[in-house]
């Protein structure tokens, strides 16, 4: 959104997976191009199995342009979120507008899509999270197999954003692994991760 000029990359045709290829290309952008700081070839923990280790072009754009793992999936549908709520509210999360029978300090705010929706007890958290997951996976109580559900526990230092994040919207990277408990296949995203 800041830059000012653009950055023109020509999809050519050397065969048909090279021509494929550059629909799954991720850019930074070209302000980056211009940036000393930018680490070259380094892959984050978050991108492992979103972005391809190898798959980064030489010279220039090296570490600015990367692709998308053969696994990765987009998540382009919109999903209606208004019958989540009152599941979880069944599963022990205090809506937003109720008191929770814990102080605040002992509770995880639940956000959904960004939206603080309750609170949850920390001792009640871990369980509601593998329901959750195990509802997902198996494709239980309508919710979408897209469904990303992330819980950041509280540690004894200060924790960054401790809470219960859960997101349905489209735009997000997620990518299939094997749920060893449930013998089923779950997409997971790159918070989750």
């Amino acid at each position: 959104m800041l830059q000012a000029s653009g950055l023109c990359v020509i999809a050519d045709k050397l065969n048909f997976f090279r021509y494929l290829s550059h629909f799954r290309c991720v850019h930074r952008g070209a302000a980056f191009l211009k940036m000393r700081t930018t680490t070259v070839r380094k892959l984050l923990p978050e991108s492992w199995g979103f972005l391809c280790p190898v798959h980064t072009p030489d010279g220039e754009p090296c570490g600015l342009m990367n692709h998308m793992t053969a696994a990765c999936e987009i998540v382009t549908q919109t999903f209606n979120t208004v019958s989540l709520l009152p599941l979880l509210c069944s599963l022990g999360v205090t809506p937003v507008d109720g008191v929770p029978s814990q102080p605040y300090a002992e509770c995880y705010p639940v956000t959904l899509d960004g939206a603080l929706v309750g609170w949850i007890e920390k001792d009640q958290a871990p369980d509601l999270v593998e329901t959750f997951r195990r509802f997902k996976a198996m494709q239980e109580k309508k919710i979408p197999g897209w469904t990303e559900v992330v819980l950041i526990p509280m540690t004894g230092k200060p924790s960054l954003y401790p809470g219960l994040f859960i997101f349905t919207t489209p735009c997000r990277m997620m990518r299939p692994v094997q749920n060893l408990a449930l013998g089923k296949e779950e997409w997971i995203g790159t918070m989750e991760q």
